[in-house]
């Protein structure tokens, strides 16, 4: 072969090579790509069944004190809905053999036996202690599968964990679930033959874009005047404030920026909406209790609010951010916690300084209230606690929201659950029913509802 045609076959060789190096690089790119859009899936996937299993716990944790139909009906409607968003999601994972279908037997076995309280309660039939000791069976199921989630989660969220490795681990995740007993599905066979149907804290969800009340038969005021509120609020000077873009809806609102804190300022009385500074607190000199002083304080000297009640707070990253509600007299002079009149304020524990100030609903929601007359007395609002509930002190009067934005006087009622837990029953003043059951979660951060 002469020279010119060695060139041509080294040519023809040498594209040859490139052109399979191409292609072999194009499929791994392509492989890798599809392995990481999966794994992106599988993640999504786990962060949702996670996220249904926990609401699934949530549930079954209230269901065990739930004492009148209305509520029990409310929470075994919840579990049904969170059990079928969970069948669901367990669906895209990569799952398969025993134990995984131990997972989607727990989880239909749950749906079901919600369906069967629903269908026993609408028929008037109440429930005993045998459908309790089997929402506390759920419930410790429940538990169990949502601890093991939430360490997977944790690994797809770090990368630890690949997609060649997820279904090893999904696997293994299962292995914690003990075999599940067919008594409750056989106890919903039987009855068959009947017809079928808290960092906000438990009283924020209600907040919508509807007028405020507390502005709305306030004077609008121009922006230099805003401003010079705004300034008042920081105690700074105003020409050292820039104003940025104003907000719209139910709460028109003057926004403006002092070095990185941001301030908003209703358009209508130009009250105080919302502060927050992003600076960093190195260290927590100040306690709880301190914090809570100068929370108050602010309230009253700086925002003009005076007579609230502190509920609920958290800590984190240096910063100590406590919920306070309304509070207010009825008629008979008896004290009625306003729990939509909602402010946020959060206290730096390096000095006290306010970083964090949110009066969303308090604005939205405040106004001059006609408390009704109370239907159902203290001692008769007793009754309709559930005796597996040890109750901690004398009840209260709250005003809660309902779901559809309107709101109903309660009688609150501070309890122990049979494992310790801090719980909170509301009974309405009216008809004597549950409106709402929480459980207040206590850690070094602080207290919280859900």
């Amino acid at each position: 072969m002469n020279r010119r045609g060695k060139i041509r076959v080294g040519t023809f060789a040498l594209a040859a090579a490139l052109v399979l190096g191409a292609s072999f690089a194009l499929q791994v790119m392509e492989k890798s790509q599809a392995e990481t859009t999966l794994s992106y899936v599988y993640q999504r996937a786990v962060n949702d069944l996670s996220g249904y299993v926990s609401g699934m716990e949530d549930a079954l944790e209230k269901a065990r004190y739930a004492n009148t139909a209305t509520a029990q009906t409310g929470l075994a409607a919840q579990l049904l809905e969170e059990s079928s968003g969970a069948k669901a999601a367990l669906a895209a994972l990569p799952t398969s053999g025993e134990n995984s279908n131990n997972i989607n037997r727990f989880l239909s076995q749950a749906g079901d036996y919600a369906s069967y309280l629903s269908r026993r309660l609408a028929a008037g039939s109440t429930l005993g202690e045998e459908e309790f000791n089997n929402l506390s069976s759920l419930r410790q199921y429940a538990q169990t599968l949502n601890q093991e989630l939430q360490k997977l989660e944790e690994r797809f969220r770090y990368g630890r964990v690949t997609m060649t490795e997820a279904k090893n681990t999904l696997q293994n995740v299962t292995e914690a679930l003990p075999t599940f007993s067919d008594q409750l599905e056989e106890s919903a066979s039987a009855f068959g033959e009947y017809p079928t149907l808290i960092y906000d804290g438990p009283f924020s969800d209600h907040i919508s874009q509807r007028t405020a009340k507390a502005t709305s038969q306030l004077e609008r005021l121009p922006q230099g005047n805003a401003e010079q509120a705004a300034a008042k609020f920081l105690g700074v000077e105003s020409d050292g404030l820039e104003h940025t873009t104003d907000t719209g809806g139910g709460l028109p609102c003057y926004n403006f920026t002092h070095g990185d804190t941001r301030i908003s300022v209703s358009k209508d009385g130009g009250l105080l909406c919302s502060i927050s500074n992003p600076r960093e607190v190195r260290e927590n000199k100040l306690s709880q209790e301190e914090a809570l002083e100068k929370a108050k304080e602010f309230l009253s000297q700086t925002a003009g609010v005076e007579s609230v009640k502190e509920s609920y707070y958290v800590t984190a990253d240096g910063v100590c951010t406590f919920n306070f509600a309304w509070l207010e007299e009825d008629s008979a002079g008896n004290a009625v916690t306003c729990y939509p009149d909602l402010i946020k304020v959060g206290v730096a524990l390096d000095n006290g300084e306010i970083v964090s100030y949110n009066a969303t609903g308090y604005l939205m929601n405040h106004t001059q209230r006609e408390i009704p007359e109370i239907a159902v007395s203290a001692q008769k609002a007793r009754e309709s606690v559930s005796p597996r509930l040890e109750i901690q002190q004398d009840p209260s009067l709250a005003m809660i929201p309902t779901p559809g934005l309107d709101e109903t006087l309660c009688w609150e009622f501070v309890c122990k659950g049979e494992d310790g837990e801090n719980i909170l029953v509301y009974i309405n003043t009216e008809t004597g029913m549950e409106d709402r059951i929480y459980e207040l979660i206590e850690s070094d951060q602080g207290v919280l509802a859900i």
